[in-house]
């Protein structure tokens, strides 16, 4: 399991805002491209957020669901990339006085060949999840600069 964690200085509330609205997932995610559509009501559990991910001129269209969600401390997901697999992540805010730490945790459920493979990929799932929580912390703070 590939864990992440970064300390924002940005409280957590405004860190959930960006997670629970679902048109800022390209702009955080590492890899997405564009949000195609929202199937339900983002973040609600079932919920299906409809992507494409890639880089130029590799695009897959997929798709990420909601499997649990605790406003504004927990929000954990199952992305989907086919034909390669799924993988689980979860994304767990803590406040911490004024600001807040996001610990990310990502793990392949499926195919089982990338779940033996886990511990050859997760340096590299690392890396896009320091990128990533780098990048919300951003989104963070431009939403509600004034």
């Amino acid at each position: 399991m590939a864990v992440t964690r970064r300390k924002m200085s940005v409280p957590a509330a405004r860190v959930w805002d960006v997670v629970a609205d679902a048109s800022t997932y390209p702009r955080w995610v590492v890899g997405a491209q564009s949000v195609r559509f929202v199937e339900g009501r983002w973040p609600d559990v079932g919920a299906r957020l409809h992507h494409k991910v890639g880089v130029w001129p590799l695009h897959i269209r997929d798709n990420t669901e909601v499997v649990e969600v605790n406003p504004p401390a927990r929000l954990v997901m199952e992305g989907r990339v086919r034909p390669i697999g799924r993988a689980r992540i979860a994304l767990h805010i803590t406040a911490r006085g004024s600001g807040c730490e996001v610990e990310m945790a990502e793990y392949p459920i499926s195919p089982a060949p990338l779940r033996t493979a886990a511990p050859l990929v997760e340096p590299l799932m690392a890396l896009r999840n320091v990128e990533t929580l780098r990048r919300l912390e951003r989104c963070a703070r431009e939403r509600y600069a004034s």
